[in-house]
């Protein structure tokens, strides 16, 4: 076997085993070894194609990857399985080829031979086994072990597949045994997909750190959180939110693992869902609204594989433009997607970590309470108390985390074993050190392990009892006594040999500056990187554990996510305040060594070798490169604050085309898992993103300018260095570029322009106008800006743009409605001019800007709109504001609404609906009790809805059904497009409540609605039999006629369940008097194929009708034919010649009627 990768090696082997499979299903003459090699082949399939996904998702460069590659050497345990497999291939066939179709497939192996085949098979099955087991000790032991036994073997199956080749077969294509390898492959190649679009989703794995936390657990540990009231009312309270503050170190992280795990364990099923995220400091740029919703949706669709097809269906749609999904789409998708749920359970960890940004963890909490209010879901927070999140929570069920004193005593019992021996040797000492620690932290769980850390190199008795003295009160001032923690770790940090101490400031100096959590091979290999180095030597990466080992206790690392951390933000915090005194220059350094890697020589050859747009297809060696996927996309963040210093290396890069050309390239393959290369960008593009204003002056006229660096040059997508600077917010590259006479007439600044809004860049904005930037098609341009800045809430901007002179009312934009739906109070209230007319200008959707704010649930907004003058009774085709309010569920609008006048009874102009009929659509059960309580008529009736009780049948609500009845609701109220109660029921196929209404509420069952239809009539439609039946049973006349003279059969025809139909048929007393639709016509106009069948059958024919909107008469097939339905599985034509039917004038009705009616010309 050729040294493949790991992957190519099992897709090949995978390939290959599915062939075999499929001709040992055919061979002829076969004995039962035959079907024991098939089974044993298909079962390792399964183990190889679950190791395939493992080793895709693993790095590279860790020992588990490393031992699994060993699988594959030659000769090794695939390549003598592969052998295995072209034995039984050779030996079935002619060298493994077909000759013709009708040859057979004969079993000519011996005994001996088979079960040597077995034995390979059953032990790479153990070795895949162990693989999966994660043990690279214990599989590089079994491989090195079995490799001896196999080439042993491998002599007596190459003699004994040479006789069997000698043998020339025949091979009987049996095409359903080959299509069911097929579907098997298929099936495989679906899972891949899926797994690749849930990665395209999103790239986030908290169920491996979920499984990292809870690897630190001690047995027993949270047990008091479980038990607390709070949380049984959390499990099993509908909508409950449970918000957990607690101080820095309390354990808030592993109480939200804890709280997963029994909900993973104990609670999700088919209909409970459970997702979860854990918001980190150093991972910021990923923790934003749409990266949070993008992981809670994959943990869904992952535990549901029914909810895979609007992932797909999102995917689609961005994978051609190479974008990724929106908020709202998001927000969608995951609503769509909880619908399958009858209740979910999100947990979300550290929200104070969440972003600094308050807006944006405003957004996503918002988000996250909308899907509340609409369906089941059960949140839980925890969070540092800091006020302003504590406010949000203000309602919410509220459990304080902190170590409780078993808990703290489990974990210090666990730690003895790590202390000096004069502590292990003296078990009175170790009570004291339980007792003085337990008191000391008063529930911070990260100052015991701080503490403990502390006791590691003090080898006597009173340079313990001594340390011991100093913790004593330390929970009284815990910033203070985890600040001297951190000190006391440094200190000991710089007392380690010179080697250790330098290597462990390079960890801390990554580990403290990276722009987001760095895997184990990427932090290995960048403190490997020396300054003025042109390429790695790899005899000088070092070992993950010697990395940790010289950091104090400070660093620590996740198995499963492989990834390295400070043991906490605590830490994280200290660390970036104090490090310009312990370690000056860190930043500089890390900036100068992203340099320093990226302007590699190998760079250079890689594209020299390969054009960059190949290797995303071919795969590119990130495996030999692990830390270029870090520095290529976030070197020029480390690189801004030191332009100066580091001016002359970053020019060097800056000016090399193939190295910024190909960290372009790799940058676009890790962000958006493609390569776009925008071929034209240039070193300008580059600075003017990053705002390297320093440099920037270094590639000026006068400073080494040409011209394929054009201050005007236009990238792939027409954008220029002055639009991406005004985009990006650089006030200082702006400058440069506008004082070096850069254009400002292009449509892309005109787009700059927009985007400087839209983020909230004023004084990019303000620059731009000042300068007399010519903003193309200015109302246009303007507008569009005004929207931008009022939908994401920059005041200040909105004050800029309204002062130079942009229209609230220009077509192009709409910026009080989106300022309206997003709550931004302060902007609605600088947008509403005292000139506009409140009632007649329409904001969005053909409503009232008072209509919007009450649709969105924005109270505040709402009153202020009403003091301005807003008609509350003000209606549009969609209702009045109280009647968008109910249907939304806002009940603090509504009582708002109420207070200002608002007519509760009111009816809509489209369908004539109140509040209390929009409240019952939208399910909202509290706002239809607080409506009844406040007045609102319960029979009031409505055009499609008829009466309140009925509406709520519609919509499946039966506890609102009971609400109205208490509430005095007629339970005969006619009205509605089933016509009554009992219809709508009787249609539905409800048959316990219809039984419910007519027994205990006593509801009329022979009650004919406007239109002659009786509840019979509409039993007859149902799904099942069971109401006509039931009714039938109270005795009422299977002979009962609409208003048209229609019968139970015609109604029957109309319906869609053979069951129902055949019940009818046994009543129905003989055909459909003349010159009325028969119940063929009905079942021709409904489509309905089974009973157009039975029609026949009984005699029925094609008779003419008249149609009530015309004098033409027209027959069934016409009927169906017009109306789009397939009634019969053969063609038209051919059933029409058998039957008799005259099919040309059928057509001839249906085109001369379209011709009548306009929509065709003959």
């Amino acid at each position: 076997m050729d040294p493949l990768s790991a992957t190519s090696s099992i897709i090949a082997i995978l390939q290959l085993s599915s062939k075999v499979v499929g001709y040992l299903a055919v061979v002829k003459d076969a004995s039962k070894e035959r079907i024991q090699c098939a089974i044993e082949i298909s079962n390792l399939q399964t183990l190889l194609l679950n190791l395939k996904f493992h080793v895709e998702m693993e790095n590279v460069n860790t020992p588990w990857h490393t031992a699994v590659r060993a699988l594959t050497i030659e000769n090794g345990p695939l390549d003598q399985f592969q052998q295995c497999l072209e034995t039984l291939q050779s030996g079935m066939t002619d060298r493994g080829r077909l000759k013709k179709a009708t040859d057979i497939l004969m079993w000519k192996f011996k005994k001996a031979e088979v079960t040597s085949i077995l034995g390979r098979i059953e032990r790479l099955k153990t070795l895949v086994e162990i693989a999966l087991q994660r043990d690279q000790m214990k599989l590089s032991h079994a491989i090195k072990s079995d490799t001896e036994i196999i080439k042993n073997e491998a002599v007596i199956i190459n003699s004994n597949s040479q006789k069997i080749t000698e043998v020339t077969t025949n091979i009987k294509d049996d095409t359903g045994v080959i299509r069911s390898g097929i579907d098997s492959v298929k099936i495989r190649g679906e899972n891949v997909e899926h797994h690749e679009i849930l990665e395209w989703l999103s790239a986030s794995n908290y169920p491996a750190q979920q499984s990292d936390i809870m690897k630190r657990r001690h047995d027993g540990t949270g047990k008091w959180f479980l038990v607390a009231p709070q949380v049984d009312k959390w499990l099993s309270e509908p909508h409950t939110t449970l918000f957990c503050p607690g101080i820095p170190g309390a354990g808030k992280t592993m109480i939200a693992a804890i709280t997963v795990d029994y909900l993973l364990k104990s609670v999700q099923s088919n209909s409970i869902g459970v997702a979860y995220v854990y918001c980190n400091y150093k991972a910021k740029g990923e923790q934003d609204t749409s990266h949070m919703l993008a992981a809670i949706l994959k943990q869904l669709v992952q535990a549901q594989t029914q909810l895979f097809g609007p992932v797909a269906s999102l995917h689609t749609q961005h994978q051609k433009k190479g974008t990724k999904p929106s908020v709202d789409e998001l927000f969608n998708t995951l609503k769509d997607a909880l619908k399958y749920y009858s209740t979910i359970y999100i947990v979300v960890d550290a929200l104070d970590e969440f972003q600094d940004n308050y807006s944006t963890r405003h957004q996503f909490l918002a988000r996250l309470k909308d899907l509340q209010a609409h369906l089941d879901i059960r949140l839980m927070f925890t969070s540092r108390p800091i006020p302003e999140i504590v406010e949000l929570f203000r309602d919410d069920v509220k459990l304080e985390v902190q170590a409780s004193k078993e808990d703290v005593e489990r974990y210090l019992s666990g730690q003895l074993y790590r202390l000096p021996r004069c502590i292990q040797n003296n078990v009175s000492l170790q009570v004291i050190i339980q007792e003085t620690i337990v008191e000391a932290v008063g529930g911070m769980f990260l100052l015991a392990r701080l503490f403990v850390d502390s006791l590691l190199d003090k080898r006597t008795i009173s340079k313990v009892k001594s340390t011991l003295k100093a913790m004593s009160g330390a929970f009284q001032a815990p910033d203070r006594a985890y600040d001297q923690a951190y000190n006391e770790a440094i200190d000991r940090i710089k007392g380690q040999l010179s080697e250790d101490t330098a290597l462990a400031m390079s960890v801390l100096a990554w580990i403290i500056n990276a722009k987001r959590p760095l895997t184990i091979v990427e932090l290995c290999h960048a403190v490997a990187i020396e300054p003025k180095q042109e390429k790695l030597d790899p005899q000088n990466i070092p070992d993950i554990n010697d990395l940790v080992s010289v950091c104090a206790g400070l660093v620590s690392v996740d198995e499963e996510s492989e990834i390295v951390r400070l043991v906490h933000y605590t830490t994280q915090e200290y660390l970036e305040r104090t490090q310009d005194l312990w370690n000056p220059g860190a930043r500089l350094s890390v900036a100068s060594t992203c340099l320093t890697y990226l302007s590699f020589s190998t760079f250079r050859n890689i594209l020299d070798i390969c054009d960059i747009h190949s290797l995303e297809s071919s795969g590119y060696p990130f495996d030999e490169h692990p830390f270029v996927n870090y520095a290529a996309i976030y070197w020029g963040q480390h690189l801004l604050p030191f332009q100066a210093e580091l001016r002359e290396q970053a020019c060097l890069f800056l000016r090399d085309e193939a190295l910024t050309r190909h960290a372009r390239g790799v940058d676009s393959m890790v962000r958006y898992k493609h390569c776009h290369m925008n071929e034209k960008m240039n070193c300008l593009h580059i600075m003017a993103r990053w705002g390297m204003h320093v440099l920037l002056q270094d590639f000026m006229p006068g400073e080494g300018f040409t011209p394929t660096r054009s201050i005007d040059s236009r990238d792939d997508f027409s954008e220029t260095p002055l639009s991406y600077a005004a985009a990006s917010g650089h006030e200082n590259v702006v400058k440069i570029l506008l004082d070096n006479g850069a254009d400002t007439t292009s449509d892309s600044l005109m787009r700059a322009f927009i985007s400087a809004a839209r983020i909230g860049h004023e004084s990019i904005v303000s620059l731009l106008l000042d300068r007399g930037v010519n903003i193309g098609h200015c109302g246009r341009t303007m507008s569009i800006a005004l929207e931008e800045a009022s939908y994401n809430g920059h005041e200040r901007v909105v004050r800029i743009l309204l002062r130079r002179g942009a229209n609230i009312n220009n077509d192009h934009g709409d910026a009080l409605s989106v300022a309206i739906e997003e709550g931004h109070e302060n902007i609605v209230k600088l947008l509403v001019d005292p000139c506009i007319d409140l009632n007649t200008t329409k904001v969005a959707h053909c409503r009232t800007a008072l209509q919007l704010a009450s649709e969105w649930g924005h109270d505040h907004i709402v009153r202020f709109l009403l003091g301005k003058g807003a008609d509350v009774h003000c209606d549009s085709v969609e209702g009045t504001a109280l009647h968008l309010a109910a249907y939304k569920g806002h009940e603090s609008v509504i009582k708002t609404l109420l207070d200002w006048g608002a007519d509760i009874n009111a009816h809509s102009i489209y369908g004539e609906y109140t509040a209390l009929h929009f409240a019952i659509r939208g399910g909202h059960e509290s706002v239809v009790k607080m409506l009844l309580d406040l007045g609102a008529d319960v029979n009031a009736h409505c055009v499609f809805g008829g009466a309140a009780i009925t509406c709520a049948t519609e919509h499946h609500h039966d506890n609102m059904r009971e609400m109205l009845l208490d509430a005095g609701a007629d339970i005969n109220i006619l009205g509605g497009r089933r016509g009554s109660l009992l219809n709508t029921l009787a249609y539905r196929g409800n048959t316990r409540v219809l039984c419910t209404m007519i027994e205990r509420y006593h509801a009329d069952p022979k009650l004919v609605d406007f239109h002659g239809r009786s509840t019979l009539l509409m039993a007859a439609c149902a799904v099942d039999s069971d109401a006509f039946h039931y009714l039938l049973d109270l005795g009422l006349s299977p002979d009962a006629m609409d208003a048209k003279g229609d019968g139970i059969l015609s109604y029957a025809a109309l319906g869609d369940s053979e069951e129902v139909f055949e019940s009818v048929l046994e009543y129905f007393k003989g055909p459909k008097p003349s010159g009325f639709w028969s119940p063929l016509h009905w079942a021709c106009r409904s489509g309905n194929t089974y009973a157009v069948e039975r029609l026949l059958e009984q005699g029925y024919r094609d008779e003419l009708v008249t149609l009530p909107d015309s004098e033409e008469t027209w027959n069934a097939l016409s009927i169906a034919i017009y109306h789009g339905q397939k009634v019969v599985k053969e063609p038209i034509e051919e059933v029409g010649k058998a039957r008799g039917w005259n099919v040309a004038a059928a057509y001839k009705r249906f085109i001369i009627h379209i011709i009548n009616a306009g929509i065709a010309s003959e």
